[in-house]
């Protein structure tokens, strides 16, 4: 079942930020990790290269600015969905999830991504593909939104021929199709949606291996596993499955700082990881097949051993033996637990004693700071609790704002802030810490109390 809609829509202009920043730090917006970057420049460029896309495709320019929604947890810290409550016409995008509204009226709107495996199944499953992250929404009262923009990874490469795609829409547990109004380099645009189940798919056909998705490289340092290891994904960029994988991974790994952004590759393609002659890589090569985000996600298992000055890591088509994706490692992006580090924090202090530093006076004692709460003789607070903080804390700019130049040095403070969102200004936070003291962990401690005061009354039970 198909049904037809040909409506206008559009977002009101609105200021072009993202190459505002590319400009001022002098960016070109198809450069990719070339190896004489530096360390802030690479996550710089590693933010502004995911905001813009592709080299083919251009970020869609009407959207409106994104917006941190309302995050609604589980009562065992998991991220439930998301909430936002409109006060008139206007419109929505979701920082978390990319997700756009475009509202007529006053409007809650409530939504969470949903699972692709348990929706699209059987006949229909051997038909189409998703080609994006699939939507739970709610809306109240449902007839206030004028338009729905769902994220697609697809590389339209300029193309106009979107004719195979669909929004699939989920009623009474069955498929109905609808085309959408417009196809936008990131978006497929639905003009007065009804809602329950949403997501984009595209035909199965003969030509779909040929089908090129913007994709994405991720890399995690495995902190429990000696020496350097890393998880290296090769994933759509489907905000979902990436935040599915920072989910597994947050807890034993850090991630990377490195650009993700890869050139477009092709459904049910072979990808060779290689690198330097020290490193060991299983297994070499990796096929590129959709898996939701709630399946489990593949990786290459890097050992790099001692880390050495440089290493280079490369993905390649098997097939066409072209490069898709490279990068430079260095021994500063790689977190070493006690290792020293190049901030405020590194030793300067020693657990117990009173803070004497430059600038800073005697400070003296943390207050509050007990053992059993702090973790003088057992794992600190802001370790144990990693997970729930990184999750939940929502007020991060307030936090790091406690910990300038007590703890964080001025270019930390702008390298965490240039994460767009809570959760990854917080993991980035938290991939500093490892080289801390235990006093500057109390400082974030103190910071997190003063912000948060009843989520840490909530942890400390």
């Amino acid at each position: 079942m198909e049904m037809s809609r040909s409506n206008e829509c559009g977002f009101p202009l609105v200021a072009e930020r993202e190459a505002e920043v590319m400009s001022r730090f002098g960016f070109s917006s198809s450069s990719s990790g070339e190896d004489d970057s530096s360390d802030s420049d690479v996550s710089l460029l590693a933010q502004c290269r995911e905001k813009d896309g592709c080299s083919h495709c251009r970020r869609d320019k009407n959207l409106p600015e994104v917006t941190v929604p309302e995050i609604i947890w589980r009562g065992n810290g998991k991220k439930r969905a998301y909430r936002v409550s409109l006060p008139g016409a206007g419109s929505f995008r979701c920082s978390e999830t990319d997700l756009c509204f475009n509202v007529k009226a006053a409007v809650s709107l409530k939504y969470e991504y949903g699972s692709w495996r348990q929706h699209l199944r059987g006949a229909d499953a051997e038909k189409w593909m998703f080609v994006g992250p699939l939507f739970n929404i709610q809306a109240e009262p449902a007839d206030a939104v004028g338009a729905v923009y769902l994220p697609h990874f697809v590389c339209l490469r300029g193309q106009d021929d979107t004719s195979e795609m669909r929004i699939g829409h989920f009623v009474g547990g069955k498929l109905v199709l609808e085309i959408p109004v417009e196809v936008q380099p990131f978006h497929a645009v639905l003009e007065d949606p009804s809602f329950s189940f949403l997501g984009v798919i595209w035909r199965k056909i003969t030509s779909v291996l040929h089908l090129p998705l913007h994709s994405l490289v991720l890399i995690y340092h495995a902190t429990r596993k000696e020496p350097v290891t890393l998880h290296l994904y090769l994933i759509p960029d489907d905000h979902s499955i990436k935040q599915a994988i920072e989910a597994k991974e947050m807890s034993v790994s850090y991630r990377v700082d490195k650009p993700p952004l890869t050139k477009h590759l092709n459904c049910g393609r072979s990808y060779v990881v290689s690198g330097s002659p020290t490193v060991a890589i299983q297994p070499k090569t990796l096929d590129f097949h959709l898996r939701g985000a709630d399946e489990q996600q593949i990786f290459s298992e890097i050992y790099v051993g001692v880390m050495a000055e440089k290493v280079k890591l490369s993905l390649k088509d098997r097939r066409k033996a072209r490069s898709v994706w490279h990068t430079v490692l260095r021994q500063g992006d790689i977190m070493h637990s006690g290792a020293g580090a190049d901030g405020p924090c590194a030793s300067c202090w020693i657990p117990g004693l009173q803070r004497s530093r430059p600038g800073l006076g005697n400070r003296g004692p943390i207050p509050g700071a007990s053992a059993q709460v702090l973790g003088a003789t057992e794992k600190h607070f802001v370790d144990r609790h990693r997970v729930e903080l990184i999750e939940r804390v929502v007020e991060v700019k307030g936090v790091l704002d406690l910990l300038l130049e007590d703890v964080l040095d001025f270019e930390q403070y702008q390298r965490i802030l240039a994460e767009k969102t809570s959760h990854s200004r917080m993991r980035e936070l938290f991939r500093l810490m490892p080289s801390w003291t235990s006093q500057c962990k109390d400082r974030v401690y103190e910071a997190l109390k003063k912000k948060h005061p009843y989520l840490i009354e909530d942890l400390e039970k």
